[in-house]
């Protein structure tokens, strides 16, 4: 607390005392610091990730959202933003913006199989049932390996409501061979 009411010069330094704050519980001078490391140095990408971060863990979630979009605006091709936006959209309930997010995350990496299923989440409760069995398809090989059963229900599920029941006996299938038997 010390080193930030100090008030050093030093972005490296608001930046660095701000992190621990909030770690340490002390969130309103951590804050403090971290906002006057991104004033000082605006287009340090991780101060500004750092205090959208911060926010969100302080229940800022509105002003972390804002934090975010600034920096997308100043820092447009980065990947990690898109992704930290789209998280934060689906904690709002937020699946319209959500999907977006996790789109413009996908033009860096477009079979990337967690972002898919996510935007694929996104698409289900939005009821947009093809685009959500699109994204599902494309990293169905990914959810059996990694068994994540949940994510193929939804999976099976999605195939159900857009009429693809093939689809879904296979998804159905993958999980009945991979649950064992006593």
């Amino acid at each position: 607390r010390a080193a930030a009411t100090l008030q050093p010069r030093s972005a490296d330094i608001q930046h660095e005392t701000g992190r621990h704050l909030v770690r340490l519980g002390d969130a309103s001078t951590g804050l403090w610091a971290l906002r006057s490391a991104v004033e000082q140095e605006p287009n340090n990408l991780q101060y500004r990730l750092d205090l959208a971060s911060a926010l969100m863990a302080t229940g800022k979630q509105y002003a972390a959202q804002a934090a975010l979009l600034q920096a997308h605006k100043r820092h447009a091709d980065d990947p990690h933003i898109p992704i930290a936006l789209a998280r934060l959209y689906e904690e709002q309930g937020n699946d319209s913006r959500a999907a977006h997010f996790y789109t413009l995350a996908l033009r860096s990496a477009p079979h990337d199989p967690m972002l898919l299923r996510q935007r694929g989440r996104s698409y289900y409760r939005l009821g947009e049932y093809e685009l959500a069995r699109a994204d599902f398809g494309q990293c169905e090989q990914a959810m059996i390996e990694g068994q994540h059963w949940s994510a193929l229900l939804e999976y099976g599920q999605v195939c159900v409501r857009a009429g693809d029941t093939a689809a879904a006996r296979r998804v159905a299938a993958a999980h009945t061979d991979a649950t064992p038997t006593s």
